[in-house]
This record gives C-alpha cells, sequence and structure tokens, in this order.
C-alpha cells in the first residue's frame, strides 16, 4: 500500500493535474474519471499478478532468493505506471508526444528503454521492466475457420 501512496504522491500532484486538465483529449475526461481509470487498471494487473501461475512462481522464487521486497516495489511501480499511461495519456490527442516526455522524466524505478513512445511498452512482471507490445503479438492463424466479421488480425495495435 504504502508503494501505491509514494506513487500517487509522486506522479499525480497538483502541476501534473493542472496541466492534464488543459490537454486535448478525445473526449472529454474528468480527475476523477482517470483515477478510477488507474485504480481499475491497478488491481486487474495485481489479481493476475497472484492468479498468473508463472508469475506466481516467479514471486515464490525471488521469495527465497531473497530481493522480494525490493522486486515488488518494482513491480508495483510499474502496474502504477502503466496505468498511467492509459488513464490519463490513453484519451490525449496531440499531447501523447509531450505526455511521453513528462511519464519518462517521472519513472523512478522502473526507465522506459530509449526510442519508442511510452504507448509502445507494457510491464513485464517476469523481467522486470518494460516489453515492447510487438514482442508479445501472436502469430496470425492463416486456417481460422470463424465468421469473418470476428476476425482479428493480431498486430501490437490488436494486443494492446
Amino acid at each position: 500500500m504504502t508503494t501505491f501512496t509514494l506513487s500517487l504522491s509522486h506522479y499525480i500532484n497538483e502541476s501534473f493535474l493542472f496541466d492534464m486538465k488543459n490537454s486535448e483529449t478525445v473526449a472529454p475526461v474528468c480527475e476523477m474519471g482517470a483515477i478510477t481509470t488507474l485504480t481499475t487498471i491497478i488491481d486487474y494487473l495485481y489479481d493476475e499478478l497472484y492468479s498468473n501461475k508463472e508469475q506466481v512462481e516467479y514471486l515464490k522464487r525471488i521469495k527465497e532468493e531473497g530481493g522480494y521486497e525490493e522486486a515488488i516495489k518494482v513491480i508495483y511501480e510499474g502496474f502504477f505506471v502503466f496505468a498511467m499511461i492509459w488513464s490519463f495519456g490513453g484519451p490525449l490527442t496531440d499531447s501523447k508526444i509531450r505526455y511521453n516526455g513528462l511519464l519518462r522524466a517521472l519513472a523512478g524505478r522502473v526507465k522506459f528503454p530509449d526510442g519508442n513512445l511510452i504507448y509502445d511498452y507494457y510491464f513485464d512482471v517476469l523481467k522486470g521492466t518494460w516489453s515492447l507490445w510487438s514482442e508479445k503479438v501472436k502469430p496470425f492463424d492463416p486456417n481460422y475457420d470463424g465468421l469473418f466479421n470476428n476476425l482479428v488480425v493480431p498486430t501490437a495495435e490488436t494486443t494492446r
């Protein structure tokens, strides 16, 4: 819980909220709506962390080997920053490049790799760092036998 509180005060301060109020979005977004989206994304990621078999095994292993506290802080901050990308940055229009720079500058333990925009990354728990969505894209199955209108071609955009 303290990681959440510290992240909240570090990332979402008055100047950040003022900046967000003055940014153009695809649809009106209120502060409370963005915060609700932020916490909903974090809740989902937290639930996934403790229900995904591979991630649970990883947590058990680092608990046994030591370094659990630092690793969990990195994971929680990664979740927070990922939720920031989509709750506040997702609805932006022309301000996405500026928001990219802002969030990169604010990132603490979870620095983004150089290149690409923050929107091109997801937080990979097993690596403890950012990975590209394009690496997570499943190969296209040319033998799809369902309805044509249900066909989704896997790309970084559709995976994201």
